[in-house]
């Protein structure tokens, strides 16, 4: 069974709601920040550029640190970002979504690295208070 077939061929035509673009799929951002503020607001673009900006922001300070695939999977953060930001395809960009999780747990890993080694300084402040103890 197909097309042709019942209950298809039956009444007014195939369904083509499918295959026709929407009338606001000719206006769309393809900004993900601009849509995250049309769409929910100041407070959850806030939320939101602090998600997406803190790994490659904060990973600067650890740069020297890490080692080459941890600076790849922040390289792919980074190009996933730039690809998801052009094409505003953040809720079918799954690549990003996992990217996201993997830098933000290369940078608390190297963290936590350097709480127990050489530089306290760069330590979060939990694993400063415990080394003191």
């Amino acid at each position: 069974r197909g097309v042709g077939a019942f209950p298809i061929d039956e009444g007014a035509g195939a369904p083509d709601w499918l295959l026709r673009k929407t009338e606001g799929a000719k206006h769309y951002p393809h900004n993900i920040h601009l849509e995250v503020l049309y769409e929910s607001g100041i407070f959850a673009l806030l939320a939101f550029s602090f998600l997406t900006l803190f790994p490659p922001i904060y990973a600067l300070r650890y740069w020297a640190y890490f080692g080459q695939a941890e600076k790849a999977a922040l390289s792919l953060y980074v190009f996933y970002l730039t690809s998801v930001e052009i094409s505003g395809s953040f809720a079918y960009e799954y690549e990003f979504q996992f990217f996201l999780a993997l830098a933000i747990g290369v940078i608390s890993i190297k963290r936590r690295e350097l709480a127990k080694t050489q530089e306290p300084s760069l330590a979060p402040l939990d694993a400063r208070l415990s080394l003191q103890e």
